[in-house]
């Protein structure tokens, strides 16, 4: 089956600079590394401390972002990232390829690419509230991935979509 994708499509969407409070929209969330080599800041400039932790199964249907399993705790997810947030940490490493999220598995469905943008769209929502609370979130494979099981092509379209979050 053929995908035209956005061939031929055309639209128009405006851009507003960030608004916020979190150090993310004050600096500009791109990272770079500093003249001198020696440290990361953020685009203006601003020294960028890595401060961090590593949620190997996120995003997935292991740390759910609407639900959890504790009594009381609307949502997994949230819950840590506010803890991470108050505790003064800038960034969360996530090994979630190779993670069910809402029972689809990125690399699973890879070489079919069904049900692909549905997940991506799970992953943005977990990426996005991460951002608003001013926490950067770095996309890893998780350790138990077999990529050889999968064609260079196949995996460069997966680094296609994590790069793009």
């Amino acid at each position: 089956m053929a995908d035209a994708g956005l061939a031929g499509q055309k639209g128009s969407f405006n851009a507003l600079p960030p608004a916020g409070e979190n150090a993310l929209n004050k600096h500009g969330g791109i990272l770079r590394v500093s003249d001198d080599r020696r440290h990361l800041t953020y685009s203006d400039g601003t020294p960028f401390f890595w401060l961090g932790d590593t949620w190997w199964c996120c995003p997935s249907d292991l740390v759910p972002i609407d639900g959890s399993t504790k009594p009381g705790c609307a949502s997994a997810y949230k819950t840590l990232v506010n803890k991470r947030q108050e505790q003064g940490f800038t960034i969360v490493q996530m090994g979630c390829l190779g993670q069910e999220l809402d029972k689809i598995n990125a690399l699973k469905s890879l070489p079919e690419r069904t049900q692909y943008l549905s997940y991506w769209q799970q992953v943005d929502r977990y990426m996005d509230y991460a951002n608003d609370a001013g926490i950067v979130p770095v996309i890893g494979l998780n350790f138990e991935v077999d990529l050889d099981a999968y064609s260079l092509d196949e995996l460069k379209f997966l680094w296609y979509y994590v790069v793009a979050r």
